[in-house]
């Protein structure tokens, strides 16, 4: 007969590395590709912007970097999330950064499938304001959970 396992509060240190890897490389290239939206393209002789080269590429790896982190995120919910809400420990800072990455995945589905430009570009800097605050909710979950294990 086997034996129901309670899912784990704590994740392994490869998990951890896989996980901030993949969040650091989609955060880096929603970074270098705003910065390049914004500061790296170039006019020509009719006035006309033309994007950076690179901005498609990052895109790119942007996206399917999310898409792996959107894997991990449902595995964190059914695994951390599920077992620390029994411990009633983090969830001052826990359901801040579930709103985040809620609201960065229901931004991006805007961003790819909305059509209406006006939306789409105040949709995307709350999808940029929540990618920058990301680190920072993230972190801060990071460093009370440490703290309140002692």
């Amino acid at each position: 007969m086997s034996t129901l396992r309670r899912p784990a509060v704590h994740f392994s240190r490869a998990w951890k590395l896989l996980l901030y890897g993949v969040l650091l490389l989609s955060f880096t290239t929603g970074v270098a590709w705003f910065a390049l939206d914004r500061w790296g393209g170039t006019t020509d002789e009719f006035d006309i912007i033309r994007k950076h080269p690179l901005q498609p590429v990052l895109l790119k790896i942007h996206g399917a970097s999310a898409m792996v982190v959107l894997m991990g995120f449902g595995y964190i919910l059914a695994t951390h999330v599920h077992a620390a809400w029994r411990t009633r420990r983090q969830r001052g800072s826990g359901l801040p950064l579930i709103a985040v990455f809620v609201l960065l995945a229901a931004t991006s589905w805007c961003l790819y499938y909305l059509g209406d430009e006006t939306w789409r570009a105040r949709i995307a800097w709350v999808h940029i304001g929540a990618g920058l605050s990301l680190p920072l909710v993230l972190g801060a979950h990071i460093v009370l959970g440490h703290r309140s294990r002692r």
